[in-house]
């Protein structure tokens, strides 16, 4: 019982701190750098038009010319409370299902949810606080289709956080929809450790051939994504060796997945130094995403491992980092903030799958 009432003050004092960084954002980050389109969003006339139900930036300002009417910081308030919900919705199945029964997981969950940059970009009006809903209610969602827990109104529920999803953030479906059907068929063929690794090997040949299939158009996307940066006033953003020619986009594909998702490098934490604590956050997260590995796949020690976890692992953090990529190679600052959008869904499952090993 003591247990459940510590983790009870958790929500309480992580909603505290939401409340802080918002007024951090709106009084204080503000002053320093800009908040995306937070702004924007919110000096928007109201409107109201066919686009607001197929366009999450249309949807932002539609809301922000109505939250505006609550004056500075409260017309954050909203968006923020959202995102909480999100981290609601995840802590409060962990625990029922015992992932916190560890205290040490409990500690290593809390701090990875309190990375100053995913604190900031979630409490205010911003796309990045309701992607961090969609996407934990996704993660919460594959958890129990794979422990074969869903029921009626949680296929209700998907379709709803589907169309959400689709408006937002359509290119993470390419990391959900792959597990989702790894999972599906290694139940339904009731595959074994083998079987779950040649499934595993026919869908990753199948994803590569489809990548390739679709180079194409690859190329027309990537090569034009550079024009939607600023150079000239967004001083961080890097010079384009990244997407010059066609095939740009598989050279080196690996070494700038990461650091798309890494955000700022040594030599630009040298030459700003405000960046060294984005580089530092970024170093704590690779650590927590470490950590977890190490747990899952210690079983090799005693030549044992968990395929399906391992498959699931791969699924997630490979297209995760794949359609982030072209989004944050070219600028520190986006691939921060973009990182928010699919990092609760990132961690939520690492955290699982950890849990699932370790618990066998």
């Amino acid at each position: 019982m003591k247990v459940s009432l510590k983790q009870n003050k958790i929500l309480c004092y992580f909603f505290c701190l939401k409340i802080f960084m918002m007024l951090f954002a709106e009084f204080v980050y503000s002053q320093l750098s800009q908040l995306g389109d937070t702004h924007r969003y919110l000096e928007t006339s109201p409107f109201f038009n066919a686009s607001i139900f197929y366009s999450s930036t249309s949807m932002m300002e539609f809301t922000g010319s109505l939250v505006k009417y609550l004056q500075p910081p409260m017309y954050h308030l909203p968006a923020m409370v959202i995102s909480f919900c999100g981290f609601v919705l995840v802590f409060n199945y962990f625990k029922s299902i015992g992932v916190f029964r560890s205290t040490n997981i409990l500690i290593l969950f809390v701090l990875a949810n309190l990375m100053p940059s995913y604190l900031l970009w979630t409490s205010v009006h911003s796309k990045e606080a309701i992607s961090v809903f969609i996407m934990s209610f996704f993660a919460v969602f594959l958890i129990k289709y794979e422990r074969s827990e869903i029921k009626g109104k949680d296929w209700f529920a998907f379709i709803i956080f589907m169309y959400l999803g689709l408006v937002f953030k359509a290119q993470y479906f390419a990391a959900i929809i792959s597990c989702l059907v790894f999972i599906y068929l290694y139940k339904k063929l009731n595959c074994k450790a083998l079987g779950k690794l040649m499934l595993f090997t026919l869908m990753i040949g199948t994803q590569v051939l489809i990548l390739f299939g679709l180079s194409d158009i690859i190329d027309a996307v990537t090569l034009n994504m550079y024009q939607h940066f600023d150079p000239e006033n967004a001083r961080s953003t890097r010079e384009n060796i990244y997407f010059v020619n066609e095939g740009d986009f598989f050279r080196n594909m690996f070494s700038n997945m990461l650091l798309a998702a890494w955000g700022p490098t040594l030599a630009e934490v040298a030459s700003k130094p405000l960046m060294a604590l984005f580089f530092l956050e970024s170093l704590c997260i690779a650590l927590i995403i470490i950590i977890l590995l190490f747990g899952m796949f210690k079983q090799l020690l005693n030549y044992q491992l968990n395929i399906s976890v391992l498959v699931l692992s791969f699924l997630m953090i490979f297209w995760l980092l794949l359609v982030h990529y072209p989004f944050g190679i070219f600028n520190p600052g986006s691939a921060i903030r973009y990182r928010q959008n699919f990092y609760p869904l990132l961690i939520t499952l690492l955290f699982y799958l950890n849990f699932k090993t370790s618990n066998k």
